[in-house]
């Protein structure tokens, strides 16, 4: 990683804030500034994590995410290792994710957490670099997985 401009390293910066600024967004539940993380025509592919098919257009993983997160007491999520690089106007990233789902419930454990890696590729757009497609990867799981079930039940009432 040497000899790298200062405006590479500017990018560096902008690039793993675009991902701070996602957890951040989903953490406290503020949707307009999650919408700020992602392009419209954006790709997420979730399905190691939810078993749901691969989610295109902005504003319809916006809904998936709000149906999920909204239902949940709380969450955290934490990225970390992550790994840029850069190619003019588009970029890649690589970040291990652990991310705690948190919902009191009679049928068990009020606790999810997830663990893997989100492999992303960014734009730079006009308002900043934007993410474009994202893929999580969950290597492995604790706790009681049918939280996300009764968080979409409980943000569908």
């Amino acid at each position: 990683m040497t000899g790298l401009t200062l405006d590479q390293l500017n990018d560096r910066v902008a690039i793993s804030d675009v991902l701070h600024r996602y957890c951040r967004a989903i953490d406290i539940k503020d949707w307009a500034l999650l919408e700020t993380c992602f392009t419209e025509d954006l790709e997420a592919d979730f399905t190691s994590f939810a078993g749901r098919d691969v989610v295109c257009g902005r504003d319809n993983w916006l809904k998936a995410i709000r149906l999920t997160i909204s239902g949940l007491e709380a969450t955290q999520h934490l990225t970390g290792n992550h790994t840029i690089a850069l190619h003019g106007d588009a970029a890649s990233l690589r970040a291990d994710i652990q991310a705690v789902h948190i919902l009191a419930n009679p049928r068990g454990d009020g606790e999810y957490t997830v663990g893997g890696w989100y492999d992303i590729d960014l734009r730079r757009t006009d308002d900043g670099w934007r993410i474009g497609r994202y893929k999580l990867t969950v290597r492995w799981s604790r706790g009681n997985r049918d939280l996300l079930r009764l968080a979409a039940k409980r943000a569908d009432a």
